[in-house]
């Protein structure tokens, strides 16, 4: 698999998150597809770059979709994947929007340092979600 491959599997997962589906229904904002991808990206520079295990790039970024949701994974329960989805819309717009890209690296960065991002497990059993909010102090 390639980056592009992963990238269009988060792109597409995006666009037909079922929770998404729900959500439009109950008359929410869709999900826009680019920031699932930009908050990917970054989080997987920061699992290749700061994560305590060496992987390729296109591994990285398998793993930040799964984690993040857009990509599907057994692992996951439904209230970590909501609390995701809440985590993901307020973070609106970051794929248009320098300094929330910045927030974004700098929060992802240290999780991935501490260890949080390694597996999906791992980000499940840590409650990621809560240390991702964005209305929580920003992490330095």
């Amino acid at each position: 698999m390639t980056v592009a491959d992963v990238v269009e599997d988060i792109r597409r997962g995006a666009r037909r998150n079922p929770e998404n589906e729900d959500a439009i229904r109950r008359g929410e904002e869709r999900e826009n597809p680019d920031d699932a991808l930009q908050l990917s990206l970054g989080m997987a520079m920061a699992i290749q770059l700061r994560g305590k295990a060496p992987r390729l790039f296109e591994d990285a970024l398998d793993l930040a979709g799964r984690i993040l949701c857009p990509l599907f994974d057994f692992a996951k329960p439904a209230e970590y994947r909501t609390a995701m989805r809440e985590v993901r819309l307020k973070y609106r717009g970051i794929a248009r929007d320098a300094e929330q890209q910045r927030e974004w690296l700098a929060r992802v960065g240290s999780l991935a340092t501490d260890g949080v991002l390694e597996s999906v497990q791992t980000a499940v059993e840590s409650e990621v979600w809560r240390q991702l909010d964005r209305d929580r102090a920003t992490a330095t």
